[in-house]
């Protein structure tokens, strides 16, 4: 293989560019292909690694020969690049120089807008604080007048029941009146229309309108006033739970002050019977005698256990 080439004569400019390795690979590689080696004695496993070591030879002599054309190259690069450099960063001050008013006024107008930044979330976060500060008063009032309310429902009750009558009496008197009044005005437009004409359409249709206004507002009043109703009976039906609260508890209170009263009467009772038999016994028999009544359960209610 060593007879294929002279690594001197080589000229890098040729050899590198253009596939100029191809064909020393190819007639390399037909070599290669070709070479036989007998591994299974000494000589042959030799010649094989001597083949081997010439290939990485060839190989190693060639690359140092495209490597030291490549360091070539790049030293005669090197002042081309540090032009280019001097170019670069000069050219580079030259527009930031033109630029400079620009970049003063961008630079101007950045900080403002930040001032302006900092401002709006100072701002924002005062409304923030004054904000948390009117809710919690707005808690504190509607909790105070929700307890004055809750006070007052206990006081007006009666006042509710005959105001809620006189309401009911007075807004079906309203809708009768509205409605006696929009049948008369029916009526009368009816009449005027067919004297009129055309006329009497132009008003009619002004006079519907203000109708329908009325009805519309008597309709919201209505409303209004259903609304309110209603929420009085819920403020009532809430005292009506409070109040039968208020009972069952007072019953429970009463049931268990029945129990400790019935079961303080029943020890009393088994109390002062074991004390008349007691009694008995020992006036009659004495002490002793009335140990072992007990000792034996001949007293009721009492015993002695004499285990350790």
């Amino acid at each position: 293989m060593t007879d294929l080439l002279k690594v001197q004569d080589i000229d890098p400019i040729q050899f590198f560019t253009d596939g100029g390795v191809l064909p020393l690979l190819s007639k390399i590689r037909e070599q290669a292909d070709a070479l036989t080696f007998d591994v299974s004695s000494e000589d042959g496993v030799a010649d094989c690694k001597k083949a081997a070591r010439e290939v990485a030879s060839i190989k190693s002599a060639i690359d140092n020969k495209g490597k030291d054309y490549l360091a070539d190259l790049k030293n005669r690069c090197k002042p081309i690049d540090q032009q280019r450099k001097i170019w670069r960063d000069e050219m580079d001050k030259i527009r930031d120089q033109v630029r400079a008013p620009v970049t003063a006024m961008e630079q101007a107008e950045l900080a403002r807008l930040e001032e302006i930044k900092r401002q709006q979330e100072a701002d924002e976060e005062a409304r923030r604080v004054e904000l948390a500060k009117k809710e919690q008063e707005m808690k504190e009032r509607e909790a105070a007048v929700l307890r004055a309310e809750r006070e007052a429902a206990a006081k007006v009750e009666a006042e509710r029941m005959a105001k809620e009558r006189e309401e009911r009496a007075r807004v079906e008197a309203e809708n009768a009146a509205a409605r006696r009044v929009q049948e008369a005005e029916e009526k009368a437009a009816r009449a005027e229309r067919e004297r009129l004409g055309a006329i009497q359409q132009q008003r009619e249709a002004a006079e519907r309108a203000e109708r329908e206004a009325q009805a519309r507002e008597e309709r919201a009043k209505l409303q209004a006033q259903e609304e309110a109703r209603r929420e009085a009976e819920r403020i009532e039906r809430e005292r009506y739970a409070q109040e039968a609260a208020k009972v069952q508890q007072a019953a429970r209170e009463a049931a268990e002050a029945k129990r400790l009263a019935e079961n303080k009467e029943h020890r009393d009772k088994i109390h002062a019977q074991i004390v008349y038999e007691l009694g008995a016994i020992i006036e009659w028999a004495g002490i002793e005698q009335a140990i072992e009544d007990v000792a034996n359960g001949q007293v009721q209610h009492l015993t002695i256990n004499y285990e350790v």
